[in-house]
């Protein structure tokens, strides 16, 4: 057998030269490039790194979370790598094509898509484009890291950015007038009607109120002394004690308004609480300024209208409009009324007879006395009050692009769109509207996260004393604060120090990342891309950032962090400041802290004109397949 074998290989031209070099060369198993073997560098120390940092380093493709808490490892534990690929990434020999989720190997491409699908491929693209060691690059593992996450070095003592505030004793004002009346008494030597429209910003953490009268002159309204940063500020939040509602004072206080409006469905007594507390509101706006203005407005008969902002995104949600037209009709009409406290029973009549009036089936009950018809109240996107004073400057040209992002950091919810603006006849302003994306990553939410990282931490080394406990517990309640929070984790407590490592991440970088990065890059920027504005349109693109949280680094950044990002440069942003107008009237008001009143300043003045949604602008057409005989050559052609 072997020999009639031997036979047909010589008969087929194979000799035994011929074997022995095909086995001398025969093919050897290409090595695991270096992502796969999780080759790269691991962090250390107690330095916390910016997220430029993290994304210029070499990086780790994480195959499934890791453990908020890593206590010393013991001494056989295996070495960790710094970088570990999961099982269905794949990656080609020669380093530079992408990675997909799907496993599949591809070139890189700019697919533009809205589908969520291809938004998870690009982020991976990036994610890897960022965080992946050169397939070129030294292979090497890193140290063992012996320290543990969180060391305690000396005695714990809270930030005392961190101490609960009161901001309430801060001297609350006290108007002379009550605002229960709408215009002083002393009508003989009457002046005429003057129309005071109210702007009301009714924000997670505080209340903002611009009142502008026909003559354009707009009156910021302080609610406290000028002895704290901003006394614009009113902290949202509403006391109840013994049948009645008031701003300030004892009682049980009722937080989180707002959020409880937007979020899901409230219940009535939460509708009735927002509504107590704008009545309260307004009634002390109206009150300060007839005390205060008295000299302009004594013989004149006032006319109220009120604008009430809503974020964008829900400004497409009809029964969320509805919800806020009852709120802004029955609190207008429960300021009127003749009684001087506002009681629970009054606010659920109101309440229950605004519901019924905004769909037009209400009917008179002897509780309540309407004195403000729907026509004197309206629900205003809050993103075109915002930028109505750029618009309204000599900044604005009519003859550009006039497109622009606005990132408004509140203290529950971050708010990114990308709008055309335009001036339209009778001084209305228009808005088409290409993407929003509201999400809860505002400033407290944030501070949340810290917080409960910090006492799981704890909790796991065991260390901290029950008073540390309750102090972080405490810290982590309120959502109506007005003063900062600490700009990184390492400040929140003396007396600790963080090991930060490749395997163990800083939560502030996870929470910029996965959290506010993902949504104002990939949320809003990336669907917009070729579905809706081209890369010339979105290259210097400029960007407004607003809110309370943009005095923070750590959001205020985003614009920079992303003009410097590598692959993206057709995303290069300016940022733009918001300048406060001149007739804004705010004695005290810095500069810089004016973008905190821009939606109350624009609501006293916004007309609204077309305001196009973001669902009823059409996508670009998709290019054209170019199919076989369009370029077909005949022999007659030749």
């Amino acid at each position: 057998m072997a020999k009639s074998l031997e036979e047909a290989l010589k008969n087929a031209g194979v000799t035994k030269d011929t074997v022995r070099k095909a086995t001398d060369n025969k093919p050897v198993a290409p090595k695991p490039t270096a992502i796969a073997r999780g080759a790269g560098t691991r962090g250390g120390g107690p330095e916390e790194r910016s997220f430029s940092d993290m994304m210029s380093a070499g990086g780790v493709v994480r195959a499934k979370p890791v453990q908020n808490v890593l206590l010393k490892p013991p001494q056989d534990a295996p070495l960790r790598r710094a970088a570990v690929a999961p099982e269905h990434y794949q990656r080609a020999h020669g380093g530079k094509n992408a990675v997909h989720p799907s496993g599949k190997i591809t070139a890189p491409t700019r697919h533009m898509s809205n589908e969520p699908a291809d938004l998870n491929k690009y982020m991976a693209l990036l994610d890897k484009t960022y965080h992946q060691v050169q397939a070129n690059a030294p292979i090497s593992v890193a140290p063992q890291d012996d320290r543990p996450l969180l060391e305690i070095i000396g005695p714990l003592s809270p930030n005392p950015l961190l101490e609960t505030e009161n901001v309430l004793d801060a001297m609350p004002l006290q108007p002379k007038h009550a605002g229960i009346e709408g215009h002083l008494g002393d009508l003989r030597d009457d002046r005429g009607d003057i129309d005071m429209t109210i702007g009301l910003d009714f924000g997670t953490s505080s209340v903002k109120v611009v009142v502008r009268d026909s003559a354009r002159r707009a009156f910021a309204i302080p609610f406290f002394a000028d002895t704290i940063a901003n006394p614009y500020l009113m902290p949202s939040r509403l006391y109840e004690f013994n049948g009645l509602y008031q701003l300030d004072g004892g009682g049980l206080a009722h937080r989180n308004m707002k959020l409880r409006l937007v979020d899901g469905i409230p219940s009535d007594e939460d509708i009735q609480r927002a509504t107590a507390f704008l009545a309260l509101v307004i009634r002390h706006c109206r009150g300060w300024l007839l005390s205060e203005k008295a000299d302009v407005y004594r013989h004149a008969r006032l006319e109220w209208f009120l604008n009430l902002g809503l974020p964008a995104a829900s400004y497409q949600n009809h029964n969320l409009v509805t919800r806020f037209r009852t709120l802004a009709l029955a609190a207008m009409n429960l300021a009127n009324s003749a009684a001087k406290r506002i009681t629970v029973e009054s606010t659920k009549a109101y309440c229950e007879w605004a519901s019924k009036a905004v769909r037009e089936e209400a009917e008179i009950r002897e509780n309540v006395t309407p004195t403000v018809s729907v026509d004197m109240i309206a629900v205003v996107p809050e993103i075109s009050a915002q930028v109505f004073g750029y618009v309204n400057s000599s900044r604005f040209d009519e003859h550009t692009a006039n497109n622009y992002m606005l990132v408004d950091i509140g203290a529950g919810t971050v708010d990114a769109s990308i709008f055309h603006v335009r001036k339209e006849s009778g001084g209305k302003i228009g808005f088409t509207l290409y993407a929003n994306n509201v999400a809860p990553n505002g400033v407290m939410n944030l501070h949340r996260e810290r917080l409960d990282w910090l006492r799981k931490t704890f909790a796991a080394l065991a260390a901290p004393s029950p008073a540390t406990i309750r102090a972080l517990e405490e810290m982590q309640r309120p959502t109506d604060r007005l003063g900062p929070i600490p700009d990184g984790l390492a400040d929140y407590f003396d007396g600790v120090r963080f090991n930060f490592n490749q395997a163990n991440k800083n939560p502030d970088s996870e929470f910029f990342l996965r959290r506010y990065w993902r949504q104002v890059f990939g949320d809003t920027l990336f669907v917009v891309r070729g579905q809706k504005l081209r890369d010339d349109a979105l290259s210097g693109l400029p960007v407004f950032i607003t809110g309370g949280g943009a005095r923070m680094e750590f959001f205020g950044n985003i614009v920079k962090e992303i003009s410097n990002a590598k692959n993206v440069s057709w995303a290069r942003l300016r940022a733009s400041p918001l300048e406060p107008p001149r007739e804004l009237i705010a004695p005290g008001l810095k500069d810089a802290e004016y973008d905190r009143l821009s939606v109350a300043f624009g609501l006293s003045f916004i007309r609204l004109g077309n305001y196009i949604k973001s669902v009823d602008v059409p996508n670009f057409p998709p290019p054209p397949t170019p199919d076989y005989y369009s370029n077909f050559i005949s022999m007659d052609q030749v």
